[in-house]
């Protein structure tokens, strides 16, 4: 996984992201701006890597499907 693919895979499950810092990217839940961020990046072990509401945790991350799965887990879709 590289952060090319992982900008591809968040905006194939309707995320709306941009760029804060060189490969890591920043997001609404939801989309809605009231509700909580989110930062989404690709660790130095191909894994990602998603930070909200205090918590930061990293998953093998392969298709759209587990993307969806992973941003279900944290209430982002």
């Amino acid at each position: 996984m590289n952060s090319g693919k992982l900008w591809e895979l968040l905006n194939s499950i309707g995320l709306n992201v941009y760029e804060v810092k060189p490969n890591v990217f920043k997001g609404y839940a939801n989309n809605i701006k009231q509700w909580h961020t989110f930062r989404m990046w690709v660790n130095k072990s191909g894994k990602v890597t998603v930070k909200t509401c205090g918590v930061q945790k990293s998953f093998h991350v392969m298709n759209a499907r587990q993307l969806r799965e992973v941003a279900k887990g944290f209430d982002l879709l």
